[in-house]
């Protein structure tokens, strides 16, 4: 499988219809509901055809891995006719496209997104060509097209492609899946350093950044992989919290 291909698996497909519910109990309140005493209130943030402020045109679908923030606000990859971007809000704010500057036919954000509290958003973004290009990026979704670049993939660079669905803590630390090579990765940026080890063969990294700096990953692809904890040095695992030994 190449480069493209390897890439764009962690990045396939997203939904052209999508709503966000966020469940509340509330007891006082009668509503409607499939489940016999389950009561709830849901706000719909987002739907194809609505238009983000900043947005080229309507919604036409949306990545389907989106994130939520301890404040309500939520972050996912929003498609358009002419591309795709980065869409932000809440129940109580309008949608808002953070990168207009880079919706194009030929740039592709795949289907997940993270924001943490501070309201910075990690996604990665792929430009095809020959070769293709990879960027790893920390958006700050209170400025317009503005970005820190966390990781280059492409000739030359430190990595071959850079994987969608990496994660970001409330201090900016960053955890994502690279290749290199035949080499998956498992890479980490903190404070502008940068640290990577190899990962089983096939193996899909979706890793999760605590606050503390800890890192935890099914390490590999197989039904009885391990999951590690790992500090952002990444040079041994911490502990083994579930596996086939367990």
């Amino acid at each position: 499988m190449d480069v493209d291909a390897r890439a764009q698996r962690i990045g396939q497909a997203s939904r052209l219809t999508f709503v966000i519910a966020v469940l509340l109990t509330v007891p006082s309140l009668i509503c409607s509901s499939t489940i016999p005493g389950r009561k709830y209130v849901y706000d719909i943030i987002a739907a194809t055809g609505m238009t983000p402020v900043n947005a080229p045109g309507v919604l036409t679908g949306m990545g389907d891995n989106p994130s939520i923030n301890a404040s309500g606000v939520v972050a996912f990859v929003g498609q358009f006719a002419t591309g795709e971007g980065l869409v932000v809000g809440d129940a109580s704010t309008p949608l808002t496209l953070i990168n207009p500057g880079f919706v194009s036919l030929n740039r592709r954000f795949g289907r997940a997104a993270q924001v943490n509290d501070v309201g910075q958003v990690v996604a990665s973004d792929f430009v095809t060509g020959a070769p293709s290009l990879y960027f790893g990026r920390l958006w700050d979704s209170t400025k317009l097209n503005f970005f820190n670049v966390l990781a280059f993939g492409g000739p030359t660079r430190a990595f071959d492609a850079v994987f969608n669905q990496a994660s970001v803590n409330n201090n900016g630390d960053a955890a994502f899946g690279a290749l290199l090579g035949a080499q998956t990765l498992l890479v980490s940026v903190s404070q502008g350093v940068t640290n990577q080890i190899p990962m089983p063969a096939n193996s899909l990294p979706r890793p999760m950044i605590a606050d503390s700096k800890i890192i935890v990953i099914r390490f590999g692809n197989l039904s009885n992989s391990p999951i590690l904890l790992f500090d952002t040095s990444l040079k041994q695992p911490l502990a083994a919290i579930a596996g086939s030994s367990f």
